[in-house]
C-alpha cells in the first residue's frame, strides 16, 4: 500500500455568514475593518477546511461555529496581538470550529 495525499481544492458553497451577522452576533461596528477581515479568515479557513467535495449550503453547526471563530480571531486581532490563522493552532475556538468542520466534510469510503 503506497502512501499518496490529494490536496483537495476549496469547498464552493453558499450561505456563510455576512458581516451584518456577525456584527449582530458581536455587537462589533461591521465597517470595521478587524471585523471584516476575521470573517474573511473564518470563512476561508472553513473553504479549505471542507475541501471541494463539500457542496450545498452551510450547516448551522457551521453558520454558529464559523460565527464565533471569527469573533475570537477578532478579538485576538483588537488586543493587538496580530496572529495569523496558523497562530491560532491550539485554541479553543479553533479546535471546536475544526471538529465541527470535520464533523460535517465529506468522506468516501473505497
Amino acid at each position: 500500500m503506497s502512501d499518496h495525499s490529494v490536496n483537495v481544492g476549496r469547498a464552493t458553497i453558499t450561505g456563510w455568514p455576512d458581516i451584518a451577522d456577525l456584527a449582530v452576533y458581536t455587537g462589533v461596528d461591521q465597517t470595521d475593518p478587524s471585523l471584516v477581515w476575521a470573517l474573511d479568515a473564518a470563512i476561508d479557513y472553513g473553504n479549505t477546511v471542507l475541501g471541494d467535495r463539500f457542496t450545498g449550503v452551510v450547516p448551522e453547526s457551521i453558520f454558529r461555529a464559523s460565527m464565533d471563530y471569527a469573533g475570537s480571531i477578532y478579538t485576538e486581532r483588537i488586543g493587538q496581538a496580530d496572529l495569523i490563522i496558523e497562530g491560532y493552532q491550539g485554541s479553543s475556538p479553533q479546535q471546536r470550529y475544526r471538529r465541527v468542520l470535520l464533523a460535517n466534510r465529506f468522506v468516501a469510503f473505497a
